[in-house]
């Protein structure tokens, strides 16, 4: 189940075009207001809302609509309505498997939205990104599209942006699931889900992220947790009735589920129900998953003749959608039928398919497979020869007799000599290649011994001043004071005693002013060393900071996300430095007003934003003049072994990127 499904998942995901009952009618009303429509605006904003409703079947009168909706459209008065027709255009010619072109219809898009910055245009210029990610994903790089989508998560957070964010958390699902790591992807299908909104809650989007949660509960065998997402999912999917797609998936999770417990009856009954819906809207995809899972339920029950047969279409319908991994796993299961059935050539012919399509010489059990195979149909076509090569083999026996001899001889001398040569060669490429890499080794080592010198000083300056700030702090708490609530108390005892009324104001306002002292003290003192970093850690001591930096004339916010207690002390108090540092220069030197920090971790790397409104400076210019506080952020990055990047410029405000690992 899971190596069809994480293959419809992108599908979904990406794809917009709908094929619903319910689609049909509301193309037929925007063909009706095109008709009145009087505006060229108008009217390519109904081309383009009737593309985007018709079946992937249609996928020609659509991408007629999109060239005739960009011939209307004004590109430099309506620039959203621009981008989002070159963005369906590149959705479109995704699902048609022509990637390189919906790349480049989707750069066009992001790149029009650069003129506009509007609310409306940031978000659609981050749901665009979105898809690139997925681009990335159906091009193999799957570490970039990870990427990707954590850089969009805090993106659709500042946006308010709930259904592409949920979008975007199933995405990362999905990532997990193709590795196999499921109760990650678990989470991430579950965090999808509470992220909708209440109107959102009954949506066919919902819907899909229930069906997620019930696929991924499957693949952990948790039967009881996927028939219960599973019901939910069809009560939303019904009442919603906005989609088909998701219907057939449905149907074929219900397939698996009861294909699960063995209940094959009612596993061919849901497979061949999924398939009925999948023909009536042409959906080569779900048709395949179909066949797939019917191939596999004849096969348990030994119906192999079945079994083939639905395979062979399902191999069919892999190559129509032109997907390798379909391809792939209709190879091996037509392999292992044929060989089952005794077709050895068959057999033999789909296993040898497999290796030439998958390229994969490596994997041992198709290869003992074929040899096995190899093996029977040779003695097959041997058996055939044996009468007529048993004359020739007695006439030329006397003949190879005298031959043999002689030949054993020549190959065994060429043999030797090309095992010597062979071996020779080796020694000497291997002695070139030792000195090299001892060469290369001794220089990597010079090279880590100054490094960890230096990261060692930077190490022992930074902890020298922290205990120093430690030192400092304590003893303006126990010393000054505690010498300034003993004043504030004698005064305090005095003022009682007095009886002159200018006197008695006097001292009044020097208490006063004393209380102001040891308010200012206590905020120096904290600021030397919070000791709220120390008992309930780094996240909640940034929060407390910014807190406290904030005012009427400052708005700062604030944004921890997963920001784990486990984070060595010493870390915790670098990058907690790191944040007064940017936060204090942009409110002393950038003169900021708005000033946003977020701080998130993914497992053992933390990523730290602080943006601000202020005047901007010069960054190339700032880092060569050398000032302390820039000296001060590179070294505290460099004893983290971390990564920074300032993006600001006169007038602009101040955006810090900072990533660093904080694993034990």
């Amino acid at each position: 189940m899971h190596k069809i499904f994480t293959l419809s998942l992108s599908f979904i995901f990406f794809f917009t075009f709908s094929t619903s009952v319910r689609a049909q009618s509301v193309t037929d009303s925007l063909r009706n207001e095109l008709q009145k429509a009087t505006s060229d605006s108008s009217r390519a904003a109904l081309r383009m809302r009737i593309a985007e409703r018709l079946p992937m079947s249609d996928s020609i009168e659509a991408e007629n609509h999109f060239l005739e909706a960009l011939s209307l459209v004004d590109r430099e008065k309506h620039i959203v309505l621009t981008a989002s027709i070159y963005a369906d255009m590149g959705r479109l010619y995704y699902n048609l498997y022509r990637y390189e072109e919906s790349q480049q219809y989707m750069d066009t898009a992001i790149n029009v939205l650069k003129k506009d910055t509007s609310l409306m245009s940031r978000k659609k210029r981050a749901h665009f990104q979105m898809n690139i990610a997925a681009l990335y994903g159906v091009n193999g790089d799957v570490r970039k599209q990870q990427e990707q989508y954590f850089r969009l998560i805090p993106v659709f957070i500042k946006l308010g942006d709930t259904a592409n964010l949920a979008f975007t958390y199933r995405n990362l699902g999905e990532i997990f699931s193709n590795k196999k790591q499921y109760p990650r992807a678990l989470e991430y299908y579950k965090q999808a889900l509470h992220t909708y909104d209440e109107s959102d809650r009954n949506s066919y989007y919902a819907g899909a992220s229930h069906l997620d949660v019930a696929m991924c509960l499957g693949e952990m065998d948790s039967l009881q947790g996927m028939e219960h997402y599973l019901q939910e999912a069809e009560d939303i999917l019904r009442s919603s009735g906005d989609t088909v797609e998701h219907m057939a998936f449905l149907y074929y999770l219900k397939g698996e589920l009861a294909f699960k417990k063995n209940d094959f009856r009612k596993a061919e009954e849901m497979y061949r129900t999924g398939l009925d819906i999948a023909r009536d809207f042409k959906s080569f995809h779900f048709m395949s998953t179909a066949f797939m899972g019917l191939a596999n339920t004849y096969q348990e029950q030994e119906k192999y003749e079945k079994a083939l047969a639905a395979a062979k279409e399902f191999y069919r319908l892999g190559g129509d959608l032109r997907d390798v991994s379909f391809q792939l796993t209709a190879l091996e299961m037509l392999g292992d039928l044929e060989f089952k059935l005794n077709h050895f050539p068959e057999s033999y012919y789909n296993l040898k398919e497999y290796i030439k399509v998958s390229d994969s010489l490596n994997e041992v059990e198709i290869t003992k497979t074929m040899h096995q195979l190899d093996k029977q149909y040779e003695t097959s076509q041997k058996e055939k020869q044996i009468a007529k090569l048993e004359f020739e083999k007695e006439t030329a026996e006397l003949r190879l007799v005298r031959n043999r001899l002689g030949i054993w001889l020549l190959l065994i001398t060429v043999i030797a000599l090309l095992v010597i040569s062979i071996l020779y060669y080796l020694y000497y490429k291997k002695g070139k290649r030792l000195i090299s890499q001892h060469k290369r080794v001794h220089q990597l080592e010079m090279d880590t011994m100054k490094q960890e010198h230096k990261i060692s000083l930077l190490s022992a300056t930074i902890k020298g001043e922290e205990h120093e700030r430690s030192r400092i702090a304590q003893d303006l708490h126990d010393g000054l004071g505690g010498l300034l609530s003993g004043i504030k108390l004698s005064l305090s005892n005095s003022l009682g005693k007095m009886q002159e009324a200018p006197e008695k104001e006097a001292v009044s306002g020097a208490v006063k002013h004393i209380d102001e002292a040891v308010d200012e003290l206590r905020f120096i003192a904290q600021s030397l060393m919070p000791q709220v970093l120390h008992i309930q850690g780094l996240g909640e001591a940034v929060k407390q900071f910014c807190s406290k930096i904030a005012h009427p004339d400052i708005s700062v916010t604030c944004q921890v996300i997963n920001v784990g207690n486990d984070i060595p002390e010493d870390t915790q108090i670098t990058v907690y430095r790191i944040i007064q540092e940017l936060v204090n220069n942009a409110v002393k030197h950038a003169e900021a007003s708005q000033i946003l920090v977020q701080l998130q971790q993914s497992k053992d790397v933390l990523f730290l934003t602080v943006e601000d409104n202020g005047k901007g400076f010069d960054p190339d210019t700032t880092l060569k003049s050398g000032g302390l506080g820039m000296s001060n952020l590179k070294a505290r990055m460099e004893l983290l072994e971390g990564e920074m990047d300032i993006s600001s410029a006169p007038g602009t405000g101040t955006s810090v990127n900072l990533e660093c690992r904080v694993g034990r």
